[in-house]
C-alpha cells in the first residue's frame, strides 16, 4: 500500500494545486474549499491545501520531486518532511536536507529548518504553518 500511496503522490498534488489555485470548487456549487473537501471528497480543506503546497514545492525545488517518490534510490520522504525542506533548501543545499530528512524525525526535521539542533523549538511550524505554505513564503488562500 505505501508504494501505491508514494506513486499517486505527485499527481494528486499537481490536481490539488489545481483546485486550489483555480478555485474549482465555485463549478461544482460550492462557495468555499471546505465545503467542497468536505462534501465531495470526505477530507478537510487542510488536506487538499498541503497537497497543493507539495505541488508548489516540487516546482521551487525540482530535485525534490525524487526525494518524494524514493526515484532518487533512497526512502521517499513523504509530503510532511518535503514541505519542511522545502523552505530552505536550494540547489546546492537539496543533497544535505534531503539526507536530514531521511535521517530526522519531522520534529527533528522542523527544528533544524528554523535553526535548532534538531531537539525541538518553540517556534516550529505548526501544522496548519505548513498546510499554508507556499514556497515563495506567502501564506496560501484559505
Amino acid at each position: 500500500m505505501a508504494g501505491d500511496t508514494v506513486r499517486v503522490l505527485l499527481p494528486l498534488a499537481k490536481v490539488a494545486a489545481a483546485v486550489i489555485d483555480g478555485e474549482l470548487w465555485r463549478g461544482c456549487g460550492y462557495s468555499s474549499v471546505h465545503d467542497f473537501t468536505r462534501e465531495e471528497l470526505e477530507r478537510s480543506s487542510k488536506w487538499l491545501r498541503m497537497h497543493a503546497a507539495l505541488h508548489r514545492a516540487v516546482v521551487k525545488v525540482p530535485g525534490l520531486r525524487g526525494a518524494v517518490t524514493g526515484e532518487d534510490e533512497g526512502a521517499p520522504i513523504g509530503m510532511s518532511k518535503a514541505l519542511l525542506v522545502a523552505r530552505v533548501a536550494s540547489a546546492e543545499t537539496l543533497a544535505s536536507w534531503v539526507e536530514r530528512a531521511r535521517r530526522l524525525t519531522v520534529d527533528e526535521l522542523r527544528s533544524a529548518v528554523n535553526g535548532g539542533d534538531g531537539e525541538g523549538e518553540a517556534d516550529a511550524p505548526s501544522a496548519d504553518d505548513i498546510a499554508s505554505f507556499n514556497p515563495d513564503g506567502t501564506q496560501a488562500e484559505s
